[in-house]
């Protein structure tokens, strides 16, 4: 592949990265939505009794999830844990 098509490629995927990055948060809110069922504080709370971090009682580390859309942006929750607590291991979105 020459240099010049190579670096074409790299900057339609860096373009496509960024302009996704808009739309990033938006796929998140309704990943999330679909697991909840529109109640993101009770899936934060079935998430929270699945785990074990820090010395926080299950409502408090269910408030510190919230909103929840942004704990898997920030990787501290994954799809999984979600799908764990939901019990919906695929969703539409």
């Amino acid at each position: 592949m020459n240099n010049r098509r190579h670096g074409v490629l790299i900057g339609l995927a860096v373009s496509d990265a960024l302009g996704a990055a808009g739309h990033r948060e938006t796929f998140l809110k309704k990943l999330v939505f679909a697991h909840s069922d529109g109640d993101e504080l009770a899936l934060a709370t079935r998430i929270a009794e699945r785990t074990t971090w820090r010395d926080q009682t299950v409502e408090d580390l269910a408030k510190s999830l919230m909103p929840l859309h942004q704990s898997l942006a920030r990787d501290e929750i994954s799809e999984r844990k979600m799908a764990q607590a939901s019990g919906k291991w695929v969703v539409t979105v």
